[in-house]
């Protein structure tokens, strides 16, 4: 029988950036992010956090506001989706389904961002969410727990 063997490799390269106090105005390393990375004329950027860390963060969303006021790089959608964590984020659709339809209804291009802030769970499902929707929307993690790293 005759066939043809293919192999091919994909080499895929990203910066893994390490701060504190990430939405303090004095802090500019996600507007030269932004930036660095911005290629189409119009992005977006919706955030999804774990409730946990919305909870030991109570200035938390009020900081992200008012750091892409001052920081006007990517326009924020100020509806920030705050979600349980937990491995039921993970077993549920509500999570992956709240995502789906944000996306959706901001019109969230695969130019714009995804960010995660929280635990491993709720950055699996929002990656995934992002990964799914307009053949890859960019997704943007920020851990909170050592083994969301």
């Amino acid at each position: 029988m005759d066939y043809l063997e293919q192999e091919f490799n994909v080499r895929f390269e990203y910066k893994v950036y390490f701060t504190s106090a990430l939405f303090n105005p004095s802090n500019t390393l996600f507007d030269n992010f932004f930036k660095e990375k911005n290629t189409a004329p119009f992005q977006k950027i919706f955030f999804v956090i774990d409730r946990n860390v919305a909870n030991a963060h109570p200035f938390l969303l009020e900081d992200i506001l008012a750091y892409f006021k001052k920081y006007n790089t990517v326009l924020l959608i100020e509806d920030i989706l705050v979600t349980p964590g937990g491995e039921a984020a993970k077993n549920d659709l509500t999570l992956f389904n709240k995502i789906i339809n944000a996306v959706n209804l901001y019109k969230i291009d695969r130019h714009s961002y995804i960010a995660a802030i929280g635990g491993g769970s709720v950055l699996d499902v929002t990656g995934y969410a992002a990964a799914v929707s307009h053949r890859g929307i960019r997704h943007i993690r920020i851990p909170t727990t050592t083994l969301s790293q």
